[in-house]
């Protein structure tokens, strides 16, 4: 029985922004998508082609036109679909930095399924909630919650911030009992 393929996977950028950059989409091709329906390759397995895909070693993986001591451009990947246009400086068209530690990679399924990886020292490690931790699910466009695209584990609240809300209420409860009295 086939495994079924991602239809989407996303590339993003959090670990140097301020908010995240949903930078490439990957493609799994050739022998590594018939390993991939099979078994033998596994989302980690993906998540390490992700990595050596869009790293700038010789050439830049995201702007094509960059070429270094070699005739083409060795960095650029033909599964990576870059989708944030590329900054121009003095005349010079740039690349995007290389992925790193904190960035991460999302798989979106057809059943409407996702799992998000996260880039750590070694490796790849999934993002899921954890059992006995609050998370800000919203939140507004500037605070950590997972509506805006961040992390569950960037989206804990911790007891500090419950405190904070617990006081906000309050005073909100307090100033509305005042105002009915006036």
């Amino acid at each position: 029985m086939k495994k079924q393929l991602p239809k989407n996977i996303k590339v993003i950028h959090t670990a140097f922004e301020d908010k995240p950059v949903h930078i490439a989409n990957y493609d799994i091709g050739g022998s590594d998508r018939y390993y991939f329906e099979i078994g033998e390759t596994t989302e980690h397995d993906v998540c390490e082609l992700i990595w050596k895909a869009t790293q700038n070693v010789n050439d830049s993986w995201s702007n094509p036109d960059c070429v270094g001591e070699y005739d083409v451009n060795v960095d650029n990947d033909p599964n990576i679909d870059v989708l944030v246009p590329l900054k121009v400086v003095n005349g010079k068209k740039m690349g995007h930095r290389s992925t790193s530690v904190g960035d991460q990679v999302v798989f979106e399924y057809k059943d409407g399924s996702q799992k998000t990886y996260i880039c750590a020292d070694v490796g790849w490690v999934e993002d899921k909630p954890q059992d006995g931790k609050t998370y800000a699910l919203t939140g507004t466009k500037d605070d950590k919650c997972i509506a805006n695209g961040n992390t569950w584990d960037a989206s804990e609240v911790f007891d500090t911030d419950r405190f904070d809300v617990v006081d906000h209420l309050e005073a909100r409860k307090l100033l509305n009992e005042q105002m009915e009295d006036n």
